[in-house]
Formats: structure tokens, sequence, C-alpha cells
């Protein structure tokens, strides 16, 4: 049986190495995304429940703004919220079984005196915490709230990786987290990982492979 997923956002830097994973891997991809066919909000109701009610897993990396974008526009974490929520209740309605796979990125942990971060550094005050830390910590409890409504799971892809070695990538961190419960690190002088290519893809299915039975969970790479 073909498996199948939905991808918002699917024409962006993260999005489209997910979607060409999944097609790798034999999943149908139903992209949304306005640089290829039209927004989310632009479906109509035949549409949505076209692409929504047969999927169990829908990925939603269609956040609005950068860093700058955040600190320039104050109010655009609350939209963005405003946004996923009408998502997830429209989607709620069509489809109340599917889990939602929200990717989010933060950075909100304290690096000591040689500026190295590891998942066991302290976490910032929210008020040492940038415009776009704030919106991102605001994120994670507006996807929290909603999961009353449908299952969902907000993924933290890249706020706390350490200096690594250069082989060491986002999907071998998931990897060894999910098969040991424990991620190790080689230290190197090249920064974290960057999210490019297919990580993405390859890390959100061995998420998705391994996924429980809960309202919500947060996962946080590395720190899983």
């Amino acid at each position: 049986m073909l498996k199948k997923i939905a991808v918002i956002g699917g024409a962006g830097n993260v999005g489209r190495g997910i979607v060409k994973t999944f097609k790798k891997f034999g999943w149908e991809v139903d992209v949304i995304d306005p640089q290829i066919n039209s927004s989310f909000e632009e479906l109509n109701e035949f549409e949505l429940k076209k692409i929504f009610s047969p999927v169990k897993h829908i990925v939603y990396c269609a956040e609005i703004g950068n860093r700058d974008l955040y600190t320039s526009s104050l109010d655009l974490g609350k939209r963005n919220n405003f946004r996923f929520k009408n998502f997830c209740i429209k989607t709620s309605q069509l489809n109340p079984e599917a889990t939602i796979w929200y990717i989010g990125s933060w950075t909100k942990r304290k690096p000591n005196k040689k500026w190295i971060v590891t998942d066991k550094s302290p976490n910032k005050l929210f008020k040492e915490c940038i415009p776009y830390e704030k919106a991102k910590i605001s994120a994670e409890k507006n996807a929290r709230s909603l999961s009353k409504k449908i299952k969902i799971r907000f993924l933290d892809w890249a706020s706390i990786v350490p200096n690594l070695s250069e082989n060491f990538t986002i999907a071998k961190m998931v990897k060894q987290a999910l098969s040991e419960g424990i991620i190790t690190y080689s230290p190197g002088q090249y920064g974290r990982p960057l999210l490019e290519s297919e990580q993405a893809g390859e890390a959100l299915l061995l998420l998705i492979k391994n996924d429980k039975k809960v309202r919500f969970k947060t996962f946080f790479i590395p720190g899983i």
C-alpha cells in the first residue's frame, strides 16, 4: 500500500529536502506551497478534503520569516501562531487522526566561556532571548495547546547542536538517539550541521517510524 504524506511549505529549504527524501523512499507526497501551487488558505473544501483526508502524517514547515524579520516585525510570531492555529483547526475537522509534524527551530541555550553549546547547557532566561527565540518559545506553547484538537510533534531541528565533527549529520544524531537513548559528540571546529539536502527528510522518516501514540511531543535535536 502506497504511503501518503502532505508537506505544507514544501518549496522551502527544509521542505524540499523532506519532499525529495520521502519520494525516494516510495511515499506519495502532496506539496502545498505558493511557489508551486497555492497557499493552504487558498485551497477550497474539495481540495482540502482530497489532500488531508487520506494521510496519517502532515509536515508543516510554512513558518514565515527569518531571525532578522522577527526583529523588525515584532508581531510576526503572533501572526505565525494564528496561521498555524487555523491550519490545525481545519485539519482536525477533516482528519482528526492525523499527526502534524511542526518543523520549528530556536536557540535558547547559554554557551559557555568558549561559546560552546551542548544539550546540557542551561536555558536562557526569557528576557535574555532575542525576538526570534521568544517567538519560537511561543510557537511551542501554541502547538502544545492545539494538541487538544490534533496530535502534534514540535521539532527543534538545530538549536542545541554543539561543535561537531564534520561528518556528523542530524539524521545520524536522530538514529543514535532512537537506538541508544543518548547522542555522543566528537568535538570539532565545524559548528552545527546545516539542515540542507535530505537530512531533514531522513531524520523525519526515523521519527515517524518510531512515533508513539501521544497527543503532543517536543523533539530536541540533539537531546531527543
